[in-house]
């Protein structure tokens, strides 16, 4: 597939077509903006933010990100079915269609296979009690609760952030807590040795703010 379609060099185009790209220090935001479509994708739009977090992933100073839908209607409705019944040749995109595959391992599996079976939706306090989402925030601010969030995060030391999520990844199936406890990942080495680490307890000594490097 790469070889018919080279990939584009990861760097944050100027200008997207279905997408807006917002950079604002280390935060970047996303928003889906195909309003008229419930901000469905389609081919094209799937392509641009593949490229949009391939440059975001690469980009040592960008450290979160948010992803938003314009409009007020939804986030996103998923696959642009009304593109793929106008009878374009069938498309997949190259990074799979992940909703049969995630939404079990996050909500109670029985939820689940509801959700799955009948398309049955949730509300954002049944969300929040299956745990699908963390916050619930008045309707029409949910991008200012992101940026609330997103504040919080960036605190903390990018490299720490970076670290953590790794090791809850690779952790992730070990059922035993004994041994997760004990498995040995290179990540924690990499943070013991960084020099966030290194600033983090010399800020907290000198009593001052850290400046965190990312590296």
């Amino acid at each position: 597939m790469d070889e018919l379609f080279p990939p584009e060099p990861a760097v944050l185009r100027d200008r997207y077509e279905h997408v807006l790209v917002r950079r604002d220090g280390h935060l970047l935001e996303v928003t889906i903006n195909r309003p008229e479509s419930r901000n469905s994708l389609h081919p094209m739009a799937n392509d641009e933010l593949d490229h949009v977090f391939d440059a975001y992933f690469a980009d040592g100073d960008l450290w979160v990100a948010i992803l938003s839908g314009a409009g007020e209607k939804a986030f996103s409705a998923g696959n642009d079915l009304v593109y793929s019944a106008s009878g374009r040749p069938m498309w997949v995109p190259k990074n799979g269609f992940a909703g049969l595959i995630r939404l079990p391992r996050t909500v109670p599996p029985k939820v689940a296979t509801e959700m799955i079976l009948t398309g049955r939706r949730l509300s954002a306090d049944e969300a929040l009690a299956y745990g699908l989402v963390n916050r619930v925030v008045p309707a029409g601010t949910a991008v200012e609760g992101a940026r609330a969030l997103a504040a919080e995060i960036l605190e903390g030391s990018p490299t720490s952030v970076r670290v953590s999520l790794r090791i809850m990844e690779e952790t992730r199936g070990i059922a035993d807590v004994i041994e997760a406890v004990s498995y040995p990942s290179a990540a924690l080495d990499e943070l013991m040795a960084s020099e966030d680490a290194i600033e983090g307890m010399t800020a907290f000594a000198a009593k001052r703010r850290p400046v965190w490097r990312n590296r």
